[in-house]
């Protein structure tokens, strides 16, 4: 349109491509998930103990594999970009 609107187009429209399709069922499972560990339970951490939703023991164990995995990634990223470096 000549005023500035943008026009709707095939590019910007919403489509359902195979990853959002699988991010809506990962997100649906993880309510599901939730929704199913609503109990409490007591966590023992080595230092303290505390008692919290079981959810909430899933997720913090999720938390810490994606950390644990990122790191890992850039160690293994930084000594690739060393060993080409060197070559």
């Amino acid at each position: 349109m000549v005023d500035g609107t943008p026009t709707p187009d095939k590019k910007s429209g919403f489509r359902w491509t195979p990853r959002r399709i699988m991010l809506g069922a990962v997100l649906v499972y993880g309510v599901v998930l939730i929704l199913a560990n609503l109990r409490h339970t007591k966590i023992n951490f080595v230092f303290f103990d505390t008692s919290a939703p079981l959810f909430v023991l899933i997720l913090l164990a999720l938390a810490v594999g994606f950390l644990l995995g990122w790191l890992f990634d850039d160690i293994r990223a930084r000594r690739a970009r060393k060993s080409a470096a060197g070559s």
